[in-house]
């Protein structure tokens, strides 16, 4: 497992988005019924649960083109807590757990997944795992003065020639690391809000396999995303951010 002390733990976490994901093949007998009954255990954090449903298109190109909707199809049961921070989504391909704003630190959000997990995994007939993954989105609010991103990110967009300035971007770039380990980066410059620049750096790292649905093979692959995900934050930023969010 990954020690908790491996990576610098930043006072000003400028964590605004966390999302953990399980991913299955399709579960063609999905009970919702069964799923928002369980929902009653959680209800203290997560009053609010709605059904997802899918519906369906049909076109017929026999003769005169006609189209026609589907029977409606449960998708999924969706969680929610009173203040809208966090969100509970199991569906029929997925298991995610999201928390936005302010960063509770790993230990929480791992506690609160694991309970959630074990709660409704019973339910999720027939699962077979084939991948997990983390996205943390993390918002870091530069000096209004900023023209130089060099100071602070080691990948960004930059013109050489001087004629320009590059005041707002969006950059997205994928690297492979192992046959079924993906990591997707994204960097965005906003405008300028008040007497600080919004800058976004978000990292999607992604382990596609087919995993046994044990708890140690489950949190130690979670552990190693984590790891790498704090290694490509760490990487991405220089001395002058670290100061800014320490």
């Amino acid at each position: 497992m990954i020690e908790e002390n491996e990576f610098e733990v930043y006072e000003n976490s400028p964590i605004v988005l966390a999302i953990i994901q399980f991913r299955y093949r399709k579960i063609e007998e999905f009970n919702s019924a069964e799923i928002i009954k369980l929902g009653g255990q959680i209800k203290k954090d997560f009053p609010k649960s709605n059904v997802s449903i899918l519906r369906t298109l049909k076109l017929n190109h026999a003769g005169e083109t006609k189209v026609s909707i589907g029977n409606n199809e449960v998708n999924g049961v969706r969680f929610d807590s009173a203040d809208n921070n966090k969100v509970l989504t199991i569906e029929t391909e997925k298991f995610t757990y999201e928390v936005h704003g302010k960063y509770p630190g790993w230990k929480a959000i791992k506690n609160e997944v694991e309970k959630l997990w074990e709660l409704f995994n019973g339910a999720l007939n027939g699962l077979q795992l084939i991948g997990l993954s983390m996205r943390y989105t993390n918002r870091i609010n530069l000096p209004l003065e900023t023209d130089n991103l060099t100071k602070y990110f080691t990948t960004f967009l930059n013109s050489n020639t001087g004629n320009h300035l590059i005041n707002q971007f969006q950059l997205r770039y994928t690297s492979v690391l192992e046959a079924n380990l993906i990591i997707h980066v994204g960097h965005a410059l906003e405008q300028a809000i008040g007497d600080s620049i919004p800058y976004f750096f978000d990292i999607d790292v992604i382990n596609m396999i087919e995993i046994p649905n044990e708890k140690s093979a489950i949190w130690d692959i979670f552990s190693k995303l984590r790891s790498k995900k704090n290694s490509v934050f760490n990487d991405g930023i220089t001395e002058e951010t670290k100061k800014l969010i320490r």
